[in-house]
């Protein structure tokens, strides 16, 4: 586990480049720590014959071959996460290739909603779509429109999407957001794609937009946040060198946790991989590189205790305060016994004491692993992921540092 542990330090961060384009070209600051991310993850081996076959236009072999894959990925799901998630993959690896094939409509449909019942973000999406162009007319190829999953379906699966993060799901969402009881659910996911969709554009015109905003604005853009978002905005833990969160970073930061949800379904890695050493400081500026936007947003590193080092965005906190500063969306690292650790929070239950915690990793914290956590465990919640439920009494003494994103100084 330490290796994976290490490992899992940088795992949101690989996927934050990947989906973000407009981030993309700061990498050169952390190319050391990408690719020890890179190099230790594991790939879907199981698909590389299918993948070889679609790549020389062999469908009907292929065809064949992904079935196989996806009946013994059947045998292991839902008992394994990885058969999970090959079943998923295999599952849209099929859809295409019926594609290519000129399969029925209803089959490839299946197919789609079959992976997305697994977990694929991807084919939420792809289902969501499909119905909605096979029920607009012209458009139904011989299809009984009776058969089809109704317009319904689709609104469904493209929220599942977006509540992982997809930004292209959350706008296609808000078009089927029409009645007047859904226009403050509608607010939210659009403001959420129109901030994230380019971050860098949106830092760059924020203030101009800011000022254009009249009270009413802030108040429905606030007003969703509070209740479809994730990120506290009141109540954070605030000094003079750690400032508050604005509604925009709120968005920002909804953004990415989102994300953190999706990835943490296909985060694997593969055994035996030589363990990479990074302390905190390299961490924290690879990260920081990626997710602060000049402008808009920067990330801080908040260590309780004392620090040994001096550090841009550097905050010392008591001990005492660490549950109070511990919110939605912050990365915390651990450590129990000689194991470091690093993983997202999901929320955080000051009154009834409960931290629910984002990490593919979950082995790390089983009470046979890590001693610390004995309050341990995993619950089911949403598209084929768990969070860890844990005692945050219990994780607060464990805490070196908190990654948390806030406004600039």
């Amino acid at each position: 586990m330490p290796a994976q542990s290490l490992r899992a330090v940088g795992a949101a961060l690989l996927l934050g480049l990947a989906l973000s384009p407009a981030l993309a070209e700061d990498t050169s600051k952390t190319d050391a720590f990408m690719r020890s991310v890179q190099d230790g993850f594991r790939s879907t081996t199981e698909l590389k014959e299918v993948d070889a076959l679609v790549a020389d236009e062999k469908f009907e072999e292929a065809f064949v071959a992904v079935t196989e894959v996806i009946e013994q990925a059947s045998k292991s799901a839902p008992s394994s996460r990885r058969a999970r998630f090959v079943g998923a993959e295999a599952l849209m690896r099929r859809a295409e290739i019926r594609q290519k094939l000129l399969h029925d409509n209803l089959k490839i449909i299946a197919d789609e909603n079959a992976a997305a019942e697994l977990g694929s973000v991807r084919a939420m999406y792809h289902y969501a779509s499909r119905i909605i162009l096979l029920h607009s007319p012209g458009e139904q190829q011989g299809i009984d429109i009776g058969l089809l999953p109704p317009i319904a379906a689709a609104k469904e699966m493209y929220r599942r999407a977006a509540f992982l993060g997809d930004l292209t799901s959350a706008d296609l969402l808000t078009a089927t957001l029409v009645m007047p009881h859904e226009f403050l659910e509608k607010n939210y996911w659009g403001f959420l794609q129109r901030v994230n969709a380019d971050l860098k554009k949106f830092a760059s015109v924020h203030k101009d937009f800011e000022d254009v905003l009249t009270p009413r604005d802030f108040t429905l853009l606030r007003a969703a946040v509070d209740r479809y978002g994730l990120s506290e905005i009141d109540g954070l833990v605030t000094t003079p060198s750690l400032p508050g969160r604005s509604v925009f970073v709120a968005y920002q930061n909804d953004y990415w946790l989102r994300r953190r949800l999706a990835f943490a379904w296909r985060a694997f890695f593969a055994e035996n991989q030589p363990s990479s050493m990074f302390t905190i400081a390299d961490t924290f500026d690879a990260e920081r590189s990626v997710v602060a936007v000049e402008g808009l947003s920067d990330l801080y590193l908040i260590v309780p205790g004392a620090a040994g080092t001096v550090l841009p965005n550097l905050v010392v906190i008591e001990r005492e305060a660490t549950a109070d500063a511990i919110s939605a969306g912050d990365e915390i690292m651990v450590r129990c016994g000689s194991d470091d650790h690093k993983a997202t929070v999901w929320s955080v239950d000051r009154e009834k004491r409960i931290v629910h915690i984002v990490d593919p990793f979950y082995e790390f914290w089983k009470p046979d692993q890590t001693p610390c956590t004995p309050s341990f465990d995993l619950i089911e919640f949403t598209s084929a992921r768990q969070l860890i439920k844990l005692d945050l009494d219990e994780v607060v003494p464990m805490v070196l540092a908190i990654f948390t994103l806030r406004d600039p100084l």
